[in-house]
């Protein structure tokens, strides 16, 4: 089998997996939120190996947003 990637996404748990033979698993953490809906809009996504190792974690502030706006923009 090829190198694939299927992405599973589970409200704020975007989980993205190789092929089932490299048994190698990588969890996105996302989340997005806004104070007022519209108003000042933060995003953050933590990134996991499967054995719960940390790899990278990155939060921004992206402006007056929705709340749902901030969600989407955390996932893309």
């Amino acid at each position: 089998m090829g190198m694939g990637i299927r992405i599973l996404v589970i409200k704020d748990r975007l989980s993205c997996m190789r092929d089932q033979q490299t048994k190698e698993q990588i969890i996105a953490y996302t989340d997005g939120g806004s104070r007022g809906n519209p108003g000042p809009a933060a995003i953050g996504v933590a990134i996991y190996k499967g054995t719960g190792e940390l790899l990278k974690s990155y939060g921004q502030t992206i402006g007056v947003a929705t709340n749902n706006e901030a969600e989407y923009a955390a996932v893309a």
